[in-house]
């Protein structure tokens, strides 16, 4: 598992609904024509509305949020809105880091992710680059045009936005430690190993009890994963107590040595 996708489908299989995917597998598997293409990951069952796509999704990140709470983060999850104006020169969009709240004092400790919105549109994820990598492989972002930011880079106390944006807008910078929730279906959990992933969905699984829409039966199988739920708090903490700077870097997105993550006392 990998996606928010995929653990939508690893969550109904534990609650005893049959992703679609699985269903159309099954059918083939069988030797019959299942109805359509192949659904995709995470695809909403049409035959069980009980639990919807956005009540799963929203189910991952409280077992996030746990996850930084119970297992005593030292630096909550938080972002930060910069309103970037639209350019009309070549080259990236430039600011300094420590200009904006949490770096300059270092109380943000990592940067996470990056969104970008342009007015009245959906915040796209930016991927981090670069510059020397750029500059290796001949691209001249320097005399590359505005457009829709794609990519970000740290150099130092630089960042910069790739392309420079087109038209105004507001770039988003996801900061500080713990475990971060996926914002799309493309995304995983960030700020753990892979391996831990299982552990943050049966804590996922006891959140569902908590939905008002799901019958008794449901409630009492999503509540049967608290055990589960809570040796996996157990072992996150333990994680979170003894992984090293370079472990915990090695597992979150951003790769820039400008912010340290900070040991618990």
């Amino acid at each position: 598992m990998q996606t928010r996708a995929e653990y939508r489908d690893w969550l109904r299989r534990e609650l005893g609904i049959v992703p679609p995917r699985d269903q159309w597998l099954m059918w083939q598997d069988l030797g019959q024509t299942p109805d359509g293409p192949m659904p995709p990951a995470g695809a909403q069952p049409t035959d069980n509305l009980q639990i919807l796509n956005s009540t799963l999704n929203q189910c991952i990140q409280s077992a996030c949020n746990r996850v930084t709470i119970e297992c005593r983060v030292p630096d909550a999850l938080r972002w930060t809105d910069i309103p970037v104006p639209g350019q009309t020169a070549t080259g990236p969009y430039t600011f300094r880091l420590s200009t904006l709240p949490g770096f300059a004092e270092r109380s943000a400790v990592r940067l996470r992710r990056s969104y970008w919105q342009p007015p009245n549109g959906q915040f796209q994820p930016v991927t981090p680059t670069d510059l020397s990598q750029l500059d290796t492989q001949g691209v001249d972002y320097l005399n590359n045009g505005p457009g829709a930011p794609t990519q970000i880079a740290i150099e130092g106390d630089l960042v910069y936005l790739l392309p420079g944006p087109d038209q105004d807008g507001t770039l988003r910078l996801t900061v500080g430690s713990g475990a971060l929730a996926p914002q799309t279906d493309l995304e995983g959990f960030d700020g753990v190993p892979s391996s831990y992933d299982e552990q943050v969905l049966y804590i996922a699984l006891t959140e569902v009890a908590m939905i008002p829409t799901v019958d008794a039966e449901m409630r009492a199988r999503a509540q049967s994963f608290a055990p589960l739920a809570e040796r996996g708090l157990l072992n996150l903490t333990n994680w979170f107590d003894n992984a090293s700077n370079d472990e915990y870097i090695a597992n979150a997105s951003f790769r820039t040595s400008v912010i340290r993550y900070p040991r618990r006392a």
